[in-house]
């Protein structure tokens, strides 16, 4: 077992006091890759590990370097990582299709929340990105996002039009 092996499992059960007190102790754990070269932060978007998740907000002028950071085998970010569908026991800790998508939703929001413009340049498509967001809010019924809704609608409408 290679030695940072049990940080990255313990980021990907949520195990969030072993890894604060493994970061605490060693902060250049933070930079620790598995063979997919997943960072504990990719690990904990990857399996909706909100706590571990939590512990990047603690990283200082680390921080964004960390959240920008892609992975070289296939040039994923966090952002790439956090729009992709929740393993199957994550989406079935709660019942119902507008509730599963409400909470990969608001994963994703809080994900998103962390971004400075420059990260979110390295995403493939932002403006279809905008519009996925945007069809969330509407299939969950998020009212109170629809501002929100159409200023990300209105990007996108740019983005597009940039692009052709």
């Amino acid at each position: 077992m290679h030695p940072s092996q049990p940080l990255l499992i313990a980021a990907g059960f949520g195990i969030v006091e072993l890894v604060t007190e493994l970061v605490r102790s060693n902060p250049d754990l933070i930079w620790t890759v598995d063979e997919q070269s997943h960072n504990i932060f990719h690990v904990a978007v990857m399996y909706r590990r909100e706590k571990i998740f939590d512990v990047i907000h603690d990283l200082g002028a680390h921080k964004n370097m960390i959240t920008t950071y892609k992975d070289p085998d296939n040039n994923n970010n966090l952002l790439h990582l956090a729009g992709k569908l929740a393993p199957l026991d994550q989406l079935n800790s709660v019942s119902g299709a507008a509730l599963q998508m409400q909470r990969e939703l608001l994963w994703f929001k809080e994900s998103f929340s962390l971004c400075n413009p420059q990260f979110i340049e390295m995403v493939d498509n932002v403006p279809i990105l905008q519009i996925d967001m945007v069809w969330c809010y509407f299939v969950v019924q998020d009212i109170s996002s629809l501002s929100l809704a159409g200023i990300q609608l209105q990007k996108a409408r740019e983005g597009i039009e940039r692009a052709h």
